[in-house]
């Protein structure tokens, strides 16, 4: 294998990536970028990109102009090095102007990377002239980011203690070696990070926290330039929703959460977030106002919209339930555990209630049992339970049976729990309809 060149500019031209479709799910590196020091970025260096990626970045509003080779004048505000660029910040030199927003993607599970230790980086940072702002570990992969730890945050303690499912056995052997590690703090982390990413600002530095961050319309506690994001890029498409959780340098849990679609077109589901926030605080007393994330308001950033709001305590459901090896008898009463909570919500959060008759029976019961068999089909398990749903939907002809607030993706991967106490995350579409679905 050839030995890494560190200081040869070197690009991957636009011919040597094979033509594809790009998708929004790849620009979510720029959430890490520092924001430049006013409106958007005028000229943006990738290497490592396609030309569909190249137009993608624009479309978005990113920035007016990409390079998918270095200038050879100084031209560039932002530049962004993909792991299929055989490059390093020292390629960058002569196009980057003073204060230019760096990303930088490592593959140290190459051979040829494998010798490059976090202090080594700081120093190839150094050597460019940049100074670095964040480091962060991709997981799983590069292929299928869904999550950015930042590694000089006790932000990795968080993740294992709240989001880690050790789902497979190779999972249950790796987790005492990670959580030694956080315990270290997440530098030590940085030496095993196979899949990372590097943010830097070009000499003169300034100080800048990343992305929405910087925004002077965040909440006081946020507008902070040392937060540092956990990212969650989780879904498998443009459309899923993208989470910030910024920490402070000190911090052992988020300060806030901001929430934001990857695409202007789905504000709304942002904006009725806050607003079934702030009506059922208004709805539900105590204890199950308490398990509802506080809306804290929402802002713009560029032509997408913002909603904030506080973080919840607890473990998530889906880290017990989706824990290989837990006992089904024990995953089970912690599912009845979260169907008590619902009950109680739902009793609180009634909005009107309707006559059960005949036609509701159709409509809310047998149309969607119908569809759900056309489309599947059904094993011997699913039979029973859709025989014993029709029964008891045909029991409950001409009674009153109550209009809730749903939920609507009531599910281990929204619930945490809290010792005794249940939270529920992840409103952004809720309506009023029967609580059938969400149980």
């Amino acid at each position: 294998m050839a030995k890494e060149r560190f200081n040869e500019p070197m690009t991957i031209t636009p011919d040597a990536v094979a033509p594809r479709r790009a998708h929004l799910r790849e620009l979510d590196w720029r959430f890490l970028l520092p924001n430049p020091p006013k409106g958007g970025f005028r000229h943006l260096l990738l290497l490592g990109g396609s030309t569909a990626l190249r137009d993608l970045i624009i479309q978005s509003g990113l920035t007016r102009q990409v390079s998918l080779v270095a200038p050879q004048r100084q031209c560039v505000d932002a530049a962004v090095i993909l792991r299929r660029a055989d490059a390093s910040p020292a390629a960058l030199a002569r196009s980057v102007i003073p204060g230019a927003a760096l990303y930088w993607e490592l593959d140290r599970r190459r051979l040829a990377r494998l010798r490059c230790t976090p202090s080594q980086i700081r120093r190839h940072l150094g050597a460019a002239g940049f100074t670095p702002t964040g480091f962060y570990w991709i997981r799983p992969n590069f292929a299928n980011p869904q999550l950015y730890i930042p590694l000089d945050t006790p932000a990795l303690r968080w993740y294992l203690d709240t989001l880690f499912v050790a789902s497979t056995p190779a999972l249950r052997l790796v987790e005492p070696g990670l959580r030694l590690l956080a315990q270290r703090g997440g530098k030590a982390l940085a030496f095993f990070a196979g899949c990372s990413a590097v943010t830097a600002i070009a000499a003169p530095a300034r100080e800048s926290a990343p992305s929405l961050l910087a925004s002077p319309a965040l909440p006081a506690p946020l507008r902070c330039p040392t937060l540092r994001p956990l990212l969650l890029t989780a879904g498998g498409d443009d459309f899923n929703r993208v989470i910030l959780l910024p920490f402070a340098p000190d911090s052992t849990e988020p300060v806030a959460v901001c929430k934001l679609s990857r695409h202007p077109s789905r504000n709304e589901h942002t904006e009725n977030e806050q607003a079934v926030l702030a009506a059922l605080h208004q709805a539900v007393a105590e204890p199950i106002q308490r398990a509802l994330p506080r809306p804290l308001g929402s802002l713009q950033w560029g032509e997408i919209t913002v909603g904030v709001e506080s973080c919840v305590r607890g473990r998530l459901l889906l880290t017990s339930t989706g824990r290989w090896g837990v006992p089904l008898a024990q995953k089970t009463r912690q599912i009845e555990e979260a169907v008590v909570w619902l009950t109680e919500f739902h009793r609180q959060a009634q909005t009107s209630r309707m006559a059960w008759n005949e036609a509701a029976v159709r409509q809310w019961v047998e149309e969607r049992l119908v569809a759900y068999e056309q489309a599947f089909g059904l094993s011997a398990g699913e039979e029973r339970l859709f025989a014993a749903v029709r029964q008891r939907a045909c029991s409950l002809i001409g009674t009153s049976l109550p209009m809730v607030w749903e939920h609507y993706a009531f599910s281990d991967w929204n619930i945490y729990r809290a010792g005794q106490q249940t939270y529920v995350v992840d409103w952004e579409g809720a309506s009023r309809g029967l609580p059938l679905f969400d149980l």
